[in-house]
């Protein structure tokens, strides 16, 4: 896990730290075969929209698109990304509010990370499921701050990835399952959206392959929308969640409430079915 913060959040830090713990330790379900359950691309997309209609305090929004060009270059496919605003109570007019602070949650930047994704989505219904739940911690935090979750920004690269609706066992079979974007004119590989961003782009390799940076700091569509949408949103807070190599990095230490919590629940994401490589 990665964070961004910017100062001047009035929530008080133990609150989102504890949530974010949460966030970690909801673990999808298990189908009968005893593999975790998870959501392929489509079923995201209705998942946020039911969430959306159903609730007076979520709101979805189409920030960019992700496309595939991998599937047939003649006829590119564009997968709209999403986010999902959670508020005390929102207002149809009024897609942020700039008297609020609010923490962005975002996952799927590498879209063969599968854990990240569904852990946010996880996260979206239980915040929208408890935002009038007085004997939960949610209503509480929602006076404070609005929340934005982004669950997939590589949305065409996890449909190259996910080969049969969401069953772990069936992935992409090279490199441990598909990792870039879906942009592969350039690279077989896509362009790894992480490493787009103009922030360290000089010290990323322009070499092709797994970690190829692209041509020029955000010359992908998904390091665009990211960019657009927290320049134009009262972001205060902003984690980015990676499930990479089956560990936990915790970037508060073990000193703090959050980094002894991650470090005492870290054995749990052990298993190699997680599809959190």
């Amino acid at each position: 896990m990665n964070t961004t913060i910017r100062s001047q959040n009035q929530t008080p830090l133990w609150g989102w730290q504890a949530l974010m713990l949460g966030l970690l330790l909801s673990l999808p379900s298990t189908n009968q075969a005893g593999l975790m359950d998870y959501r392929d691309a489509a079923e995201l997309g209705d998942t946020l929209a039911n969430l959306a209609a159903q609730s007076r305090h979520a709101q979805l929004f189409t920030i960019g698109y992700s496309t595939d060009y991998h599937t047939d270059p003649r006829q590119p496919t564009h997968y709209p990304i999403y986010a999902l605003r959670i508020s005390e109570s929102t207002n149809e007019r009024i897609p942020d509010d700039p008297r609020k602070n609010s923490i962005l949650f975002e996952a799927g930047m590498h879209p063969r990370e599968w854990l990240a994704t569904e852990s946010c989505l996880m996260l979206a219904e239980y915040l929208v499921e408890h935002a009038e739940d007085e004997l939960s911690n949610v209503p509480s935090l929602l006076r404070g701050a609005d929340v934005w979750i982004i669950p997939l920004t590589t949305v065409a690269g996890r449909v190259l990835d996910d080969l049969q609706g969401g069953d772990p066992r069936h992935y992409y079979p090279h490199n441990g399952g598909w990792r870039g974007n879906g942009d592969t004119r350039e690279c077989d590989d896509g362009v790894n959206v992480a490493r787009n961003f103009s922030s360290g782009w000089d010290h990323a390799t322009d070499a092709l392959g797994l970690e190829y940076r692209g041509f020029a700091p955000f010359c992908t569509e998904e390091a665009v929308a990211l960019r657009n949408f927290v320049q134009n949103h009262s972001i205060s807070m902003a984690v980015v969640i990676h499930a990479n190599a089956q560990k936990i990095w915790n970037s508060w230490g073990d000193n703090d409430i959050t980094g002894s919590y991650f470090s005492g629940w870290k054995h749990r994401f052990s298993s190699k079915e997680n599809r959190s490589e």
